[in-house]
């Protein structure tokens, strides 16, 4: 944070010392267009207002002096005179001077009537006389006659005065905008059109006759220009100056200052990354640390390098990491002896002596025969085989949202919606039976052997409500549920055996399900304690399951089991009697 501060505040600091520096030198460059332009247009004006000066004089001492000595050596002594035509058709002729350019006198007389006939107005134009070598016509009116004087001045005359130093460009147009002075001599004989211009557009606009303005050429290239309006004849200098070339400067020394800012930030990044590690690194490890407890590994063997407040926190980080590793051991090893829902809602606190009413779904399992088959066994394998057995149970029970109740012996009680309640109970411990049946498959897939002989099971389902919570004392306490739907459940579990099936439901466990799963109609049972007869069924699977059996006979066939018969328990009490027969069935 510290360094992206320091960067911002030095980048903000020379980028404003650019931007003034540019302002100033956007300044100065137009201070010096504007001297550059106004010296200028003060020369050309001056030879301007000379020339005109001077034919008209020429002209006079012509028209007083027959022999035309005087006129003679007026125009020996101003070779940059070049011809005069009178307003009356009178001509002065600078042979000397023509001759040295390569025009004649013929050319000479063509360009002065050409500039006659624009009009008896005061201007200024270019007269070409040969190839290259332009000539300026100054147009003098005559407040007598309709003609004006006409005086060819040589446009050499004049390129001393736009020969600027430097990167400033000079040139001049007439009033309408046509070029007719600049450095290049040559260029002038084209006669340009600079009306489009924005300087000369700005030129010929301006009240005040002189002005600057940053502006895009005709090559793309943006310039800064200055003008200036002289008096005589409204011709216009312009001193312009590209851009690019004018803030060479302000950009090499913008560079320049973004190169030493660039060293002195790398060393400034330097040291501050060098003292930055020594706050960085602790609070890396912290950070790491943090993760891996988040993830659930509570090892932590970093040390405390420093004495300071990080190196305390280290520390303080250490004992709890340790503190955590020791609750997570005891809270695993509850949880080998209780539901681990349970067992974080009793080292939360979150559970008290006494119970609350609730509505559950209950499940018994059960091994047929298992006293039977645990005395042909020796007690370490039956507790061998009762471990893999009660693994893949318990497994079937919790991937479905159930909790473990209890295990008595080969028994298991299971509950759904207790303590945590999901609102499709009765469609998950119905899931987790059909899971419980898959599996016991697998399980006697490698069985069937004298020391491991083939199992069957029962599973019997109740929804109802129940009482549910810590049952026992302060010192020591069990979380279950009772109540009638708890004992229902368990007798339903028995009566797979006389029925022949191994997963039976209540009337309103099948009712819960509803049509999307397929059952096995059976006949109503007296069960010992209740004065109805009840009504369970048989579940085949769900309905679109194309692997389920399809009636009773299949799933007996695949259980290996007879059709249903009554059957006591082992001291003769009868805890249950079948009415009625089955259909298509015999009574039983």
């Amino acid at each position: 944070m510290v360094s992206a501060l320091l960067v911002s505040a030095l980048l903000v600091m020379n980028g404003l010392a650019s931007v003034f520096f540019l302002r100033d030198a956007t300044t100065r460059v137009e201070e010096n267009n504007h001297a550059i332009a106004q010296l200028t247009a003060r020369a050309v004006e001056s030879e301007l207002r000379a020339m005109a000066d001077l034919a008209a004089l020429a002209l006079r001492l012509a028209g007083a002096d027959p022999t035309g000595e005087s006129t003679a050596r007026i125009m020996a002594a101003n070779p940059g005179l070049l011809y005069v035509a009178g307003p009356l058709g009178e001509a002065l002729v600078n042979r000397q001077a023509l001759s040295a350019l390569g025009a004649t006198e013929r050319a000479a007389r063509s360009a002065a009537l050409a500039a006659q006939a624009e009009g008896n107005a005061l201007g200024v134009d270019v007269a070409s006389l040969v190839s290259g070598l332009p000539a300026l016509s100054i147009r003098v009116p005559s407040s007598e006659l309709d003609s004006p004087l006409v005086a060819l001045v040589s446009a050499q005359s004049f390129i001393d005065a736009f020969d600027a130093p430097g990167i400033v460009e000079t040139w001049a147009v007439n009033a309408d905008g046509v070029l007719i002075l600049s450095a290049d001599a040559a260029g002038l004989a084209s006669r340009a059109d600079l009306s489009g211009s924005p300087v000369v557009a700005a030129l010929r606009e301006s009240h005040a006759g002189n002005g600057s303005l940053r502006y895009r050429g005709a090559d793309g290239e943006e310039r800064l220009g200055a003008f200036r309006r002289t008096a005589f004849a409204g011709v216009g200098v312009v001193a312009e100056a590209p851009a690019n070339l004018a803030f060479e400067a302000v950009s090499a020394i913008g560079r320049r200052n973004y190169l030493i800012l660039g060293a002195v930030l790398s060393i400034a990044l330097a040291l501050a990354w060098f003292f930055s590690r020594s706050l960085t690194g602790p609070v890396g490890v912290l950070m790491d640390a943090s993760r891996r407890v988040e993830g659930g590994d509570f090892a932590f063997a970093a040390e405390a390098t420093t004495r300071d407040e990080l190196g305390a926190l280290i520390e303080t980080f250490g004992d709890m990491c340790r503190g955590l590793a020791e609750r997570e051991k005891i809270k695993d090893a509850f949880g080998r002896f209780v539901n681990k829902t349970v067992a974080e809602l009793a080292m939360k606190g979150e559970l008290s002596l006494g119970g609350e009413r609730r509505v559950a779904t209950v499940l018994f399992s059960d091994i047929r025969s298992f006293t039977a088959i645990s005395e042909t066994m020796q007690p370490e394998r039956v507790v061998e085989f009762l471990n893999r057995y009660l693994s893949r149970m318990v497994a079937c029970v919790e991937s479905t949202g159930g909790t473990v109740d209890k295990f008595v012996g080969d028994a298991i009680m299971a509950i759904w919606g207790v303590p945590v309640r999901t609102g499709r109970d009765t469609e998950a411990a119905a899931l987790g039976a059909l899971a419980m049946r898959a599996s016991l498959e697998e399980f006697n897939a490698d069985r069937g052997g004298p020391d491991d002989p083939l199992i069957r099971i029962g599973i019997g389902i109740n929804a109802g409500p129940v009482l549910a919570g810590q049952i026992g004392s302060e010192r020591r306490m069990e979380y279950t549920v009772i109540g009638d739907a708890v004992n229902l459940a368990s007798r339903i579990e028995a009566l797979n055996k006389p029925f022949g099936t191994d997963i039976l439901l209540s009337e309103g466990a099948a009712r819960e399900l509803g049509d999307g799963w397929a059952f096995g109609e059976l006949p109503p049972v007296e069960v010992k304690g209740k004065s109805e007869a009840l009504r369970v069924y048989a579940l085949l699977g769900r309905a679109d399951d194309p692997e389920r059996p399809r009636d009773l006979d299949e799933l007996r066939a695949r259980l290996g089991t007879e059709a249903p018969t009554e059957v006591p328990d082992a001291d003769g009490e009868k805890k249950y009697r079948i009415l009625g027969t089955e259909p298509g069935g015999e009574a039983t």
